[in-house]
């Protein structure tokens, strides 16, 4: 502004001098300290957690080599008995994952079988005839029918309808609750 106007004067004013060096000298070396600083106690945290972590670890490892030692010489019936319940409770959680997978796989099945009943060329082909007979009709009350017919053959699709595999609907989410008992 002083060189537009020709105001020698103003840059003494603005002190804009004194504020670039205020900036310069003592805030731009006083923000590295406190960067430095809390980079220094992040990594002292960081150690610290690290520290805990090794020492948690540790500590287990004494333990579980406590306890082999300790189970050395032991009843080899004891031992058997444990292997044998670690064996039945992998074998349960083997059964429950095929359980899960096989509901998963008729979950993705009726979820596209829905999708086929209620997609829209199934929908653009019901409005469709639904058109022809009101086009057709000649008295209001057939245009009622034809109207009344379009709502509840919609309705019916969605609860008992067959889809393109021909299977009912109901019948395929009726067995449902049996999987997941």
């Amino acid at each position: 502004m002083a060189k537009i106007h020709g105001d020698q004067a103003l840059p003494r004013r603005s002190r804009l001098k004194e504020l670039e060096h205020a900036l310069s000298e003592e805030m731009i070396p006083q923000q590295q300290v406190i960067v430095s600083e809390q980079v220094r106690r992040e990594f002292e945290e960081a150690s610290q957690v690290t520290l805990n972590l090794l020492t948690v670890r540790r500590r287990n490892q004494v333990e579980q080599a406590f306890e082999l030692n300790g189970l050395r010489g032991k009843n080899q019936t004891m031992i058997k008995q444990m292997s044998q319940r670690v064996r039945n409770e992998r074998a349960d959680f083997d059964e429950s994952l095929r359980h899960l997978a096989a509901c998963a796989r008729c979950s993705t099945r009726h979820s596209q079988t829905m999708f086929t009943h209620l997609s829209r060329d199934s929908l653009r082909r019901h409005v469709e005839r639904t058109r022809q007979m009101m086009m057709a009709s000649q008295l209001s009350s057939q245009l009622k029918t034809a109207w009344m017919r379009c709502f509840h053959g919609r309705a019916a699709g969605l609860r008992g309808g067959r889809p393109a595999g021909g299977r009912d609907l109901a019948d395929d989410v009726g067995h449902v609750p049996a999987l997941l008992a």
